[in-house]
Order: C-alpha cells, then sequence, then structure tokens
C-alpha cells in the first residue's frame, strides 16, 4: 500500500534520528485505522541496531512501535516473548508503554515482566539457563499503539562468531523500518532490496532504511525471500567466499569434546558383540538409532550458535543435545569403532549462495569399501551416497575447511512375501513367510509389523505361532500360521479368498515427503527424499485352486518422478508377481501438484490390489 510524499515526509519528522523517536507525532502522522482495513497490525517504526566488538560479542537494540488494530492483534501480539542466554548475555528493557486512543499512556508495571522457561528448552535440563523474557503490553484496545525498546548484550561471546538476519519486512505493513550493522570484522553479506545510506565496509558501519512496507503475508512463495527486504550480515571476513572462517571455528570447538566417557564406550563394547550385528553396515545402523531414538533434540531460541558443545559423554547421559552436540556423540563413537569419519556442515544452499546460514544439517560420512555412507543425527538410519560435484542437492563443508558435495542415493527396500494357502476341514489354513531388506530402524517394531501384516491377511481368520526369525538394523525376517473359517462364496458353488499386497507395512510414504506448509515459499516443489521399493507376492495354492488375476497394470506406469513397473507369471502350483516402484527426488511445479498426487496414488492403488482365489466347489 502506497501513501505518497505527504506521509514519507511526515514520518521523518517524527523520526528525527536513530534511536530517538517521538512516537506521539509518529501517531499522529500516520494513516488512519481504515487505511490498513484488511490488517490486524500496522507497525510504524521497526529498528534494529546489530554492534560487534572486536572479541566477538554481539550487542543488539530492538525498537519497535505498532498499532494494535483488531481484537485479534490484542489477543496474539501484545505479549511479546524475548528469549536471552543467561550464562553469557544480559537483557534490559528500556521501555514498555501503550498509547490508548484517547492519549493516556500506560507503563508497563513491574508484573508486567515475567521471566519464564521457553517451551523448547522445558524438558531440557542442561538449558534452563536460557530464559524468555514475557513483556505485557497493559491496557490495550483496538486502535491502540504499543512501544516496545530493548537491548541484549553478550558477556561473553558465542561459541562460534555471530551471524545473522534483520528482517525489514514481514507479514504486517511496516511505515517505517531502519537497521544498522557496525563492527571490526563485520561485513553486510546481502541486503536484498535494500541499499546502504553512504556507510559501507571502509567505516565498519551500514546503515539501511526502508517506508511503506506491504504486509508479504499472502506474497506468493516463490518471491518471498526474493523481495522481502533483509540484511544478512556476518563477522566471518570470508563468509562469501566458502564460509571457510565458520567451518574452522566449529572444527576448532569440536575437537576438544569427541571424546568416549566410560558409558559410551560400554555401550560401544556391547552393540559389538551383540549377535545381529553383522558388519560395519549394521554398526553404523545401531549408532544413527541411538542418536536418533536415545538423544532428543533441542533447538535454542537464542541460535544454533550461541553454545559451546557439552562432552559427547555428557550429551549422551542426559538424553537431550542440539543437533550439533547430537552429530558430535555421532563422530564419538564412529571414531572409537574404528571408522574414519569426516563431519561437516550440510546445507541445501550452493556454494557460492552467501544469502542466510545455510547450514540446516550436520553430516558425518563414513567409506566402507567402495561407498560413502552418510549417519544424519536428524535420521535413524545410514545411507549410501555418491560423489558428484556436477549435481547436487547441497554442500558439505569438512571441518578441515575443504568443500565436498554428496548426493544420496535411495537405498532400495526389498519385501519378500509369500502365502501357502491349503484347505483345513471346512475352512483354510495359511502359512506365510515375509523378509524385509533396507527397512529403516526405527520404521518399525518388528513383532507390531508382523501383527499389523497378520492382520491383513486374517481379516476373517485367527493367528496362530509368530516365529521371529531375524530382526535387526535393515533386515527382519518372519513367519506365522493362520486358520479361518470356510471361505466366502462364488459363482457356480466355488470359493474365493483374498491375499492382500502388504502395502500398510512396506511401502513407504511416497507421497508424503513434500511439507505443503513450505512448499508455498519454495518454488518448485521438491519431493526430498527419493525412495524405491521391489516387492516379490508369491502365493502357492493348492491343487484345483486358481488365481483370479485382476485387469494387467500398463507397465512401465509413470507420472511424473514416480514410475512402476509389474511383471506377473503363473503355473499350476500358484503364481507370483513382481513389483518395482522408483520415486526420484525431483522438482515439481506447485500448481501441478494436486493433479500430480492424485494420479500417482490412482497409480498406486491398482498396485496394490489384493489377489483373488477361486478355489474348486
Amino acid at each position: 500500500m502506497r501513501h505518497g510524499l505527504l506521509l514519507l515526509s511526515l514520518l521523518a519528522a517524527a523520526v528525527a534520528t536513530a534511536g530517538a523517536v517521538d512516537v506521539p507525532a509518529l501517531i499522529e502522522a500516520a494513516p488512519p485505522a481504515d487505511a490498513f482495513a484488511d490488517q490486524d497490525v500496522v507497525v510504524l517504526h521497526a529498528a534494529e541496531d546489530v554492534t560487534v566488538d572486536a572479541d566477538g560479542r554481539v550487542t543488539r537494540r530492538v525498537h519497535t512501535v505498532r498499532r494494535l488494530q483488531t481484537q485479534w492483534a490484542m489477543r496474539r501480539t501484545a505479549d511479546v516473548r524475548v528469549a536471552w542466554d543467561r550464562t553469557r548475555q544480559n537483557l534490559e528493557v528500556l521501555t514498555s508503554r501503550t498509547f490508548m486512543r484517547d492519549g493516556t499512556v500506560l507503563e508497563t508495571p513491574d508484573n508486567g515482566f515475567n521471566e519464564v522457561t521457553p517451551s523448547a528448552v522445558q524438558r531440557a535440563v542442561p538449558f534452563l539457563d536460557i530464559r524468555e523474557m514475557v513483556i505485557t503490553h497493559i491496557g490495550t484496545e483496538p486502535g491502540c499503539v504499543v512501544e516496545l525498546e530493548y537491548v541484549l548484550r553478550d558477556r561473553e561471546p558465542a561459541a562460534i562468531p555471530p551471524l545473522g538476519t534483520v528482517w525489514l519486512g514481514g507479514e504486517h505493513p511496516v511505515l517505517r523500518a531502519e537497521c544498522t550493522v557496525r563492527g571490526d570484522g563485520v561485513e553486510v553479506v546481502t541486503a536484498t532490496g535494500l541499499e546502504a545510506t553512504g556507510e559501507g565496509s571502509d567505516t565498519g558501519q551500514w546503515r539501511f532504511e526502508a517506508t511503506d512496507l506491504p504486509a508479504f503475508a499472502e506474497l506468493p512463495g516463490d518471491q518471498w525471500s526474493a523481495v522481502v527486504p533483509r540484511v544478512h550480515w556476518s563477522a566471518h571476513a570470508r563468509l562469501a567466499a566458502g564460509r571457510s572462517d565458520l567451518v574452522r571455528a566449529v572444527g576448532r570447538a569440536s575437537a576438544p569434546v569427541i571424546t568416549a566417557g566410560p558409558r559410551l564406550a560400554a555401550w560401544l563394547d556391547e552393540t559389538r558383540s551383540a549377535a545381529d550385528v553383522l558388519g560395519e553396515a549394521d554398526l553404523l545402523e545401531r549408532i544413527a538409532t541411538l542418536v536418533h531414538d536415545h538423544i532428543a533434540t533441542v533447538d535454542l531460541p537464542t541460535g544454533p550458535w550461541s553454545r559451546a558443545p557439552r562432552p559427547a559423554e555428557a550429551v549422551y547421559t542426559s538424553a537431550v543435545g542440539t543437533d550439533w552436540e547430537r552429530a558430535l556423540v555421532a563422530m564419538t563413537l564412529l571414531r572409537e569403532a574404528g571408522f574414519e569419519p569426516e563431519l561437516g556442515l550440510f546445507g541445501r544452499q550452493k556454494a557460492t549462495d552467501a544469502q542466510g546460514d545455510p547450514f540446516s544439517h550436520w553430516r558425518a560420512v563414513c567409506r566402507i569399501g567402495d561407498q560413502n555412507w552418510w549417519l544424519g543425527p536428524d535420521r535413524g538410519t545410514a545411507w549410501t551416497g555418491r560423489c558428484d560435484l556436477a549435481d547436487h542437492h547441497g554442500v558439505f563443508l569438512a571441518l578441515d575447511g575443504s568443500l565436498r558435495a554428496y548426493q544420496v542415493q535411495p537405498r532400495p527396500l526389498h519385501c519378500r512375501w509369500r502365502v501357502h494357502l491349503a484347505p483345513e476341514g471346512d475352512g483354510w489354513r495359511a502359512e506365510a513367510d515375509l523378509e524385509l531388506s533396507g527397512l529403516a530402524p526405527g520404521d518399525q517394531a518388528p513383532r507390531e509389523l508382523a501383527e499389523r501384516l497378520a492382520g491383513r491377511l486374517l481379516e476373517a481368520g485367527e493367528l496362530g505361532e509368530l516365529d521371529l526369525r531375524h530382526s535387526g538394523p535393515g533386515r527382519v525376517s518372519m513367519r506365522f500360521a493362520a486358520h479361518g473359517p470356510d471361505l466366502a462364496p462364488a459363482a457356480q458353488g466355488a470359493r474365493w479368498y483374498e491375499v492382500p499386497w502388504p502395502d500398510p507395512v512396506v511401502l513407504p510414504d511416497l507421497l508424503g515427503q513434500v511439507d505443503l506448509d513450505r512448499a508455498v515459499r519454495a518454488h518448485p516443489v521438491r519431493l526430498d527424499r527419493a525412495a524405491a521399493l521391489e516387492a516379490t507376492v508369491t502365493v502357492d495354492l493348492p491343487e484345483g485352486w486358481r488365481i483370479d488375476r485382476p485387469r494387467a497394470l500398463p507397465t512401465p506406469a509413470s507420472v511424473g518422478p514416480l514410475t512402476v513397473e509389474q511383471a506377473w507369471s503363473e503355473d499350476d502350483g500358484g503364481m507370483r508377481q513382481r513389483t518395482v516402484i522408483a520415486l526420484a527426488a525431483a522438482p515439481i511445479d506447485p500448481a501441478s501438484w494436486p493433479v500430480y498426487r492424485e494420479s500417482a496414488l490412482a497409480t498406486l492403488r491398482l498396485v496394490q490390489r489384493p489377489l483373488v482365489v477361486i478355489a474348486s466347489p
């Protein structure tokens, strides 16, 4: 929404200099509420000042003046939460007050400042020194204006030299916003939609201003990151040229804590001696499962770099840690087990893209034979991958500062499902064998998996003995028997029985890898994880029984990145069906997503049809 030069001149008069704001004049100069009739909040003024000293300590001064236009805004935005780390930071609230419509000014009383535990760390005892101040504006009413100014100062620098992003726009309209960044060794890496007003790298200070910004909440996702004004700053002198300074800093902080204490050593000894750990790949799986299942993740509201990692033994003992700490537990166990792993920072952006913090993942990479194995603490399994510098989904920066790129390859899931049917008195008996390989640990508890599959077979029967023959990382095999009443009647006195395809158990959620809420902000939609499944279903039949083969699926069938192939073979003793399903990690236009999903689901439904057995009269 644009309001012209008169509005800009009035606002400029109301804001004389940074940090000195005449709020009553600002309120008087602002357009009336009906000029923003469809908005809950209008930001009259927003300023953030970032100062980094020579030791890497950061001081952030934040000042906002907002008009709350609706009851929703009063309920949802009148309480402001500011997180800080009590072990190394001080929080000082300079101003908190409400300007009511009749001109009355109400200061927030002492009981309007309440220190609480942030929800992100409330179950993480080692992180309870991270606090959150809830600042409550009193006397709010539709049309009131709330002002808040606070300073957050580092007493000690963060574990890793800092970097950050200041957003000048957002989901609400902003009449005026400003940002100042200063300090030795600090640089502004990118300033999207903004230009510095006179200062720059020569002076060690950058200042940016923006006026009359619209609300970006309804902006199409592919435009959000391109047009919302923001400033990305960093205290890493060479962040824009490979980020090697940041990586080396992480390496220096990580090295001292990658040591195994008695508990981790005991766990590793016990795991190595387990009967179902048959080799290096199985041991990798167990380490990945431990980190994924035993150590809960905590996302620090003060930032991923703010605290130095604790020793791996302490993280394991407390059963909670940051992603950084969980990765170091994995690294410790890998080294103790005799591997020579690399630990690095993994992001989905290109190495040359200097915008934002790219390191959304930690990864350890091990070499077994001629394959690279990824071990990620955010996933309870190890994955094979291959080097591919020309075509990759992200970059891997090893802690020695070198750049590598890997592309994760799908590890196929193999299913062998054999059912032997026979008459038993007036009913039937079935013996079934199931073997799965390539199963991700934690996807299914083995006995639960067996019971679910047996339940599919036994909609009208009873489960007999169940023999869980093998249950270990990546592989499950079992045998069970069942019996039931007479088969349902079919035409001409025959009986029929359905043998189901084991879809609820073995078919991955091939269409569920996209977060549609995020997808509207990322064009095109990308299926984040490739998948592959090979399933063989064999049915053994008594003499005179046959399979009523359904209408053949045209194969190979392809719907976008989804490919399905199905082949049949039959003889007098039964039939065999082989199905191969593959899903590529591929981009999909968001506008095409609904049609693609429905077409893919229809194809998969054809694949998963039950087999109908016809028994002779």
